[in-house]
């Protein structure tokens, strides 16, 4: 089978986060992600990112505004939609995909790095770590 360069602008990726509860424990809260097909030299830039958030979670190392904004600013590049996002447990539907409620999702503790770790995982550099 031949290799199609005019592949789908888009695919879907599965993010997975822990997010603090109450009682000192974690809750795995999962959704989907629409990334975007980017050139590799986007991507080299965005995996160094992903470094330095690393970087900063593995030394205790309060997260710089500057580092905080660009990994908004990349996320928001990254991603073209969402499922699974939703306003509450009870509601049906998806959370609109929209400037206002990424921002909105963006606010959540964790998520900008869940996001770029999914990013990673999706180009299979976690295989390649293990």
């Amino acid at each position: 089978m031949a290799f199609v360069l005019s592949k789908s602008v888009t695919y879907s990726w599965p993010v997975i986060l822990e997010m603090p509860v109450d009682g000192g424990r974690f809750k795995k809260e999962r959704f989907t992600v629409v990334f975007r097909r980017l050139p590799q030299s986007r991507i080299d830039e965005i995996l160094l990112l992903g470094q330095k958030l690393r970087r900063v979670a593995q030394d205790g190392l309060p997260e710089t505004e500057d580092l905080l904004s660009e990994t908004r600013a990349t996320v928001r590049e990254m991603i073209a939609g969402w499922e699974g996002v939703k306003q509450s447990d009870d509601d049906p539907e998806d959370l609109e995909f929209n400037d206002e409620n990424l921002s909105a999702l963006l606010d959540f503790q964790g998520v900008g790095g869940a996001i770029l770790e999914a990013f990673g995982e999706s180009l299979q550099l976690s295989k390649a770590k293990n």
